[in-house]
Order: structure tokens, then sequence, then C-alpha cells
């Protein structure tokens, strides 16, 4: 039983490290089937069908955004512990808000984590101020090192923020033609595959050094919604594999393999709505 349960734990932190931060990254089992699972052609809303270039323009107006998220990690896990082999299956999801203000560069961002089987709950509050990272743990701020080897500092979660939030990559991939659009009840939804780099980059950015683990993403889809010629929110689903192999204590060799599917859909709200952004006391935080 504690061989069982140390593997088990080593399986659940490593996938509430990747849970921690993604956006990028539900309640739909994949983009396509939750649009499709809402929406009724025979009550389909004829509306303004706007040009990629108009969509485009309206994002690259936007400065700032509050916005929901709603994502699941759903996964089977087969480990390894001496002799010992394991098989459970395991989700994690987590519920988000957040503020996102890209010309001055801050964001405040509210997330609870639960990971099923067990329950654990873990509520997480970030602020973001250009490249320095506050995170309240334990009822004090703490300050990330930058660059640190570790697992949580501060670069990994700026690059997330800035480069990955619901707006930012609205815009990179409304550049590139979609696989795919259509319309649903007034809103155009546009279908994209996303590369195998930026899938990598949003899953990796969570797993710090020296954790041993290798990640393999694939099956990348991403549905970007308008409605009135106006950025309301997404979807996204990809496929994710990771291997981690480590050594206990004991010195048995243990090696977990991961597989399954990451469900994530955001709601944008409050565009270009100013709010502000607390900077947490020097006396209240731990360096």
């Amino acid at each position: 039983m504690a061989r069982r349960s140390s593997a088990l734990v080593l399986m659940l932190i490593l996938l509430i490290a990747l849970a921690s931060g993604c956006t990028s990254n539900t309640s739909s089992k994949a983009a396509s089937q939750s649009t499709s699972s809402t929406t009724s052609p025979a009550t389909a809303i004829k509306a303004k069908e706007y040009s990629f270039s108009e969509l485009l323009k309206g994002l690259m107006k936007v400065e700032r955004f509050t916005y929901s998220e709603n994502a699941s990690f759903e996964m089977t896990v087969h480990a390894k512990v001496g002799n010992q082999d394991y098989n459970e299956n395991a989700t994690i999801t987590y519920k988000k808000t957040g503020y996102i203000d890209l010309k001055n560069r801050e964001a405040y961002i509210n997330t609870t984590t639960i990971t099923f089987p067990g329950g654990t709950k873990v509520f997480l509050s970030e602020i973001i101020k250009g490249d320095e990272v506050y995170l309240f743990i334990n009822g004090r701020w703490i300050k990330l090192p930058v660059n640190n080897s570790s697992l949580m500092n501060s670069s990994k979660m700026v690059n997330m923020t800035w480069e990955y939030n619901p707006v930012s990559i609205a815009v990179k991939y409304l550049k590139k033609k979609p696989a795919k659009v259509k319309y649903v009840n007034g809103t155009e939804v546009l279908v994209f595959n996303v590369t195998t780099e930026d899938l990598r980059e949003m899953a990796s950015s969570f797993l710090g050094p020296g954790t041993n683990a290798t990640l393999n993403v694939t099956h990348g889809v991403m549905e970007l919604l308008f409605r009135n010629g106006r950025y309301i929110g997404g979807r996204m689903a990809y496929r994710i594999e990771i291997r981690l192999t480590t050594i206990e204590p004991t010195g048995n060799a243990v090696s977990v393999y991961e597989s399954g599917y990451v469900y994530d859909e955001f709601v944008i709200r409050d565009i270009n709505v100013k709010k502000p952004i607390p900077t947490p006391s020097s006396e209240n935080v731990n360096a």
C-alpha cells in the first residue's frame, strides 16, 4: 500500500503542476462536439458575416479584459514502482477567473483546482506585474524568483500570461486561415488546428527542469467565437501523453505513463474596462 500511495502522489503532483496555470488551456468532450450539442440548425439565426480582417482589427483593439475558464484533464495513469504495476483513472478540473491588462502588463488570476480521485481542492491567487509574479499561498504572498530552475518560477507564468492568454492566442491564429468556419445561432465560429509548437508550449510551461518528464501533445483543435464581430470566448481540446521516471527515497525505480485529453472552455467579458490590480505590500511578501 505504501508503494502504491507513493506512486499515486507522484502522479497527482505532476498533474496539479499542469493544471495550476494553463490557458490556454472542459465542460465539452471536444470543441466540435460541444458546439453541435448545444445548437440546432433549425433554430440558426442569420447574422452578418465578418471577414477575418475585420475580426482581427477588432481584436487588436482589446487592451484589457476579464475572463472565466473551465478546464478538465482526464487521464489514464499507468505506474510502476519497483516490480509493482498500477493502473488508475485520474481527472483534474479547474475553474479560473482573471483580469488581464495587456497594455500595462498586469494580471490578477484566481484558480480553484480539484483532483479526482480524492476530491482534493487547491485555491491559488496570482498577481503579475510585468515580469514579477506573486502567489498567495498559506495566507501570505510569495514573490517568485525569475529564471529559477525550480518548478515554480516566474518566467514560465509570465510567458503563459502574455503569450497564451485568450486574446493573444486568438490574435495569433486569426492571422492564419482557419480550417473551418461555421455560423451557429448568430455566432461566428472559427476552427483552427493548433500547432504542435503551441501545444507543447502550453503544456510544458508547467513542468520544470529536473522532473524527468517528457511530453507528447497532439490533435489540438481550437474554436474562436465571435458574435456581431465581437470576441466572446472559445474552446480548445488536445491529446497529451506524459512519461515520468524517478527514484523513490527507498531506492525503488518509479515510472509513470499518463495519457488522455485536455478540454478547455473560456468566456471573455468587460473588454477594455479598466480595473485596479494592487501590488502586495512588502511586509506581506515572502521573497
